[in-house]
């Protein structure tokens, strides 16, 4: 019975240790689940929205290949709005047969044209590169070859309400080498029990093992003076050194020391202490365990209240990427004085303000009004629209830098300009005003373009306004519950004007300069 016992627990041991080692080999299933993309159609975009994505278990990716191929992310509302005009596919998971299907939706029905109008022509696929309407893009550029692979690992957030676009330049279609891929989970939190047990169960076996065979070989020798654990197991011992000399090795001539039997039981010893050994320590790492602590993710999600208004068409990283190719076109429109080089990002009031100074310092290269050099140093203060339709706007505070042009290094300024330079500049020297930008987006096909360049008075407090997350509502110009309706300001503020210029004008203050001020007190 007692060996009953202990070949029973050494199978058992066997057995969890075999589960064990499955878990992280041949039951762990494939590293990831990968569905081929049926793009053959000469439609130029495919759109998959994020519930379509979640429909498989695992972190979603987007693999192309192809010397044009693009990927980009954005909300599900900002992709479908982009692809709306021209013919696309839409691509859905079939999770019962491992599979994408396509479907391929047309263009969105015009408004009918007069009877007598032309008729119009279909639009003409976009560029989808360098829109702002994307979270983050992926694209392979010009010259690379067939075989060269982009990934685009999406984020889990995009199960919710976001989507992914796939298309090439515009020009072509969707590339045919397009695949999603589902990197699968590999943690096994079961591994380290089941290892952990089956090493347990297996130095209990083979204690209860060796205490059979001691109690089997209790009466094997003399009983007489000889006590303690293992009576058994050492009367053998010591009737094998009393049966005579050891055997000697007749081609060396030295005595054997140890039996066949005990290098027999030493080699079976030592593989099994070093695989003991090697699952400890494999066993010690955190993909082994269970994770028993609370889902943070998941009560984050229950606990965040759901928006009422409409939600925010831009996140903070979109403002920051906006803020910097601004700031990058207005530098090289101030640099090269060309009004050309704005027009990627500058429309009205602030593409007139900044064509109409290039061209007086063009013709007066001593002119001495320099418009501050916009920089990508956002501060604290933006306004959101929360919409979902467009146009939409936003207004970001910026840091300006001085805009007149440095003597370069070893040169030395004229004494007469330096003169000149000293009796015009004011006190606090080097200092910019902090500058707010209007943007408006007309369309999903358009970026945000600078309406706007307003230089803020220093000391002033801006309004409060609501966190740039929660975004901030449009008010309508006919709204009646205000003292005045915001589309009256314009023309009130404008009566005040020429009373603050004369009101500052003992102060040096340019009157365009206060009423920036007085506009956002």
């Amino acid at each position: 019975m007692r060996y009953v016992l202990a070949i029973a627990t050494l199978v058992l041991s066997g057995v969890l240790l075999l589960l064990g080692i499955g878990q992280r080999t041949f039951l762990a299933g494939p590293a990831e689940i990968s569905y081929p993309v049926d793009t053959s159609s000469e439609t130029g975009y495919a759109v998959v929205h994020g519930p379509e994505l979640a429909k498989v278990p695992g972190q979603a990716n987007v693999v192309v290949r192809g010397s044009q191929a693009f990927v980009a992310t954005g909300a599900g509302r900002d992709v479908e709005a982009w692809v709306e005009p021209f013919s696309h596919a839409q691509l859905s998971v079939d999770a019962n047969g491992q599979r994408l299907l396509s479907a391929l939706i047309p263009p969105a029905a015009q408004e009918e044209p007069p009877a007598d109008a032309e008729e119009e022509e279909a639009p003409v696929p976009l560029d989808p590169r360098g829109s702002d309407l994307w979270l983050e893009q992926r694209a392979i550029d010009g010259e690379g070859s067939e075989t060269e692979t982009e990934t685009l690992r999406v984020p889990v957030k995009l199960a919710e309400d976001q989507a992914v676009l796939i298309a090439s330049d515009g020009e072509n279609p969707v590339p045919s080498d397009v695949s999603l891929v589902w990197v699968q989970d590999r943690e096994t939190p079961w591994a380290g029990p089941l290892l952990a047990a089956g090493g347990l169960l297996a130095l209990v076996g083979g204690v209860l093992y060796l205490l059979a065979v001691d109690h089997d070989r209790r009466g094997l020798g003399p009983r007489r003076g000889r006590r303690g654990p293992l009576l058994g197991i050492r009367n053998s011992f010591g009737r094998r050194r009393r049966g005579g000399e050891p055997p000697v090795n007749r081609e060396q001539g030295t005595p054997m020391l140890a039996s066949p039997g005990r290098k027999r039981m030493r080699r079976a010893a030592l593989p099994a202490l070093g695989l003991t050994v090697a699952l400890g320590l494999a066993g010690c790492s955190a993909n082994y365990w269970p994770d028993f602590s609370p889902d943070q993710t998941k009560e984050a999600t229950e606990e965040e209240p759901q928006p009422s208004a409409a939600p925010v068409p831009v996140s903070d990283a979109q403002i920051d990427r906006i803020v910097k190719d601004v700031a990058k076109v207005a530098g090289e429109g101030d640099d090269a004085l060309d009004p050309e080089a704005l027009e990627p990002r500058f429309t009205g009031d602030a593409l007139a303000q900044r064509a109409a100074n290039y061209t007086i310092r063009g013709a007066v290269p001593d002119y001495g009004v320099v418009p501050p050099r916009i920089t990508d140093e956002a501060l604290d203060y933006q306004l959101v629209q929360s919409t979902e339709s467009w146009p939409r706007t936003l207004l970001v505070t910026v840091a300006s830098t001085s805009g007149a042009t440095e003597a370069p290094a070893g040169e030395p300024v004229p004494d007469g300009e330096a003169e000149s330079l000293s009796e015009e500049a004011p006190e606090e020297e080097g200092s910019s005003p902090s500058l707010a930008m209007v943007l408006t987006q007309q369309s999903p096909h358009e970026n945000y373009l600078v309406s706007r360049v307003i230089a803020l008075r220093g000391g002033i407090s801006m309004p409060q306004a609501a966190p740039a997350e929660d975004g901030t509502a449009l008010l309508s110009n006919e709204i009646e519950t205000m003292m005045l309706p915001p589309g009256e300001v314009g023309t009130a503020f404008a009566a005040v004007l020429p009373g603050v210029g004369v009101r500052h004008r003992d102060r040096g203050l340019h009157g365009g300069a206060s009423a920036s001020g007085f506009l956002f007190m």
